[in-house]
Formats: structure tokens, C-alpha cells, sequence
């Protein structure tokens, strides 16, 4: 079954109605559904409807629910976040589509140091884009939970939310620090351990730009005890140090 995107105020009892020009179109002109398809459709908040069209009009397409469900990543043990330093221009759509894909619920852009992109005062504007980039992501990899991604900040403003995160991943690229991968067994044990709570463990994830981090942004997340972690024996760019990154977290952290 195809995966649909739908706003959860469309549910109405027993009945799924769509008049979205949007949805319409991509129902209509894109999957060329016909009456008594089956369809999979989610609200982005992590509830998926199964049902069948009863309904096709050109204006107006019911489903009737047959099954509702919630969609598996609500449950689990730990969320990711990452906190992004602002790279070239497109590199951050690359980064953004590729860590939904994988499962990260929220991203953050930093202006740092060594950002080579600069504020203009355009991040409400460029966060509607990436929120859009989220969205389509979801859509097409069939998840149920739409990321958040917020307009960049500064890193001041970061060190404030990193202080919500229960954990901070920091890959660096020195080699003398702890693996990320020691890092992630030990808190795995934590996730096991608090695995009967009803809430999911925030772990936050930090990549510096393209120049990576200053000394100071560095001494800066010491000073908060986030422990900088080495990434291997290569330096790697920012777009693959946090695909990377998520990649890891997730095979050591999935249960």
C-alpha cells in the first residue's frame, strides 16, 4: 500500500475526507487510484490509518478506516537530534533528507565559528524549505513521525539546548579521545535499563561546519562535560561525519 500524508483534523469518526489540492493531485494524477484502493495514511505524529476508498470525486476523496494503529517509532527508547553546523549552501538539504531517512525526529542548523555561510536574516525563509525537504523525506521512506527543523540559531543558543539533551554525541576530529562507539555501549545500557519508561531517552548529536569546531566552541562543550569523541583515523566531511554519525548511533542503539 502506498503511504499517504494526511493532517489528523481530516479524521472524521470512521472516515478519512481529503479535499487538499495537493494530496488530490498526487492521489489523483500521480497514483491514479480508482475507487476500492487500498491506502496507508498517516498524520505525521506517528498514527497510521489503513483503509479503502469509498469515495473519488475531483474535489473530494473519502477513505473508509479499517484499521488504526500507532506507527512503531513512537516506541522507542531514544530520539536523535541533530545539531548542525552550518555548512555550504545545498549541503544542508543533503544532510537533512539523508538523517530522516534514517530517524532523526529534529535539526537544528548552528552558525559557528567556521561557518563559511553567514546569517541574513533569511532562516524563517530556509526553514520552510528544509521543513518541506523533512516532510517529502517522510513521505517517500513511509515513516510516521515528521521532523522538526527549526531556523538556525547560534551556537550560545545551542549550548542552551544541548543542557535538555540526556546525552551529546561530539565527534572530533582528534584521535585521542573515546570512541563513539565505546560512548554508545555505554549509554546503551542506561536505554536498557530505563526501558520500561514511558518516555524515550533525547540524545543529541553535534557536527561542526565544513572547518570544523573553533578552540573555543571546543572549550566551550568541555566546560559542559560533553566528552569529544573521535570519529577514526580520517577526517571526513561535514555532511558524511553526520550521516555517519547517525548511522552509528543506530546500530549500536536499536534493541
Amino acid at each position: 500500500m502506498n503511504n499517504v500524508l494526511i493532517d489528523s483534523n481530516w479524521v472524521l469518526n470512521d472516515r478519512i475526507i481529503i479535499e487538499d489540492e495537493k494530496v488530490l493531485h498526487h492521489l489523483l494524477d500521480v497514483m491514479r487510484v480508482s475507487s476500492g484502493k487500498r491506502l496507508k495514511l498517516t498524520d505525521g505524529r506517528g498514527i497510521v490509518y489503513e483503509g479503502t476508498i469509498i469515495s473519488l470525486k475531483e474535489k473530494r476523496v473519502e477513505v473508509s478506516i479499517e484499521d488504526m494503529f500507532c506507527g512503531g517509532e513512537e516506541s522507542k527508547l531514544f530520539r536523535l537530534t541533530l545539531f548542525q553546523g552550518m555548512p555550504k549552501a545545498g549541503k544542508l538539504e543533503t544532510i537533512i533528507q539523508k538523517v530522516v531517512e534514517l530517524g532523526c525526529i529534529q535539526i537544528v542548523p548552528i552558525y559557528m565559528d567556521r561557518s563559511i555561510s553567514v546569517d541574513k536574516g533569511k532562516g524563517d525563509k530556509k526553514k520552510e524549505r528544509w521543513q518541506k525537504i523533512a516532510t517529502e523525506t517522510i513521505k517517500q521512506c513511509g515513516g510516521t513521525l515528521i521532523p522538526a527543523v527549526e531556523a538556525p540559531i547560534t551556537f550560545e543558543k545551542c549550548l542552551d539546548k544541548l543542557e535538555t539533551m540526556d546525552h551529546v554525541i561530539f565527534p572530533h576530529e582528534s584521535m585521542d579521545g573515546r570512541s563513539i562507539k565505546d560512548f554508545l555501549r555505554e549509554i546503551k545500557g542506561e536505554i536498557e535499563d530505563k526501558a520500561s519508561n514511558s518516555y524515550p531517552i533525547n540524545i543529541g548529536i553535534i557536527i561542526g561546519p565544513e572547518g570544523g569546531f573553533s578552540p573555543r566552541e571546543k572549550q566551550e562543550l568541555i566546560s559542559r562535560n560533553i566528552e569529544p569523541l573521535s570519529l577514526g583515523s580520517r577526517i571526513l566531511r561535514t555532511e558524511t561525519a553526520a550521516i555517519s554519525t547517525v548511522c552509528m548511533a543506530l546500530y549500536e542503539l536499536e534493541l
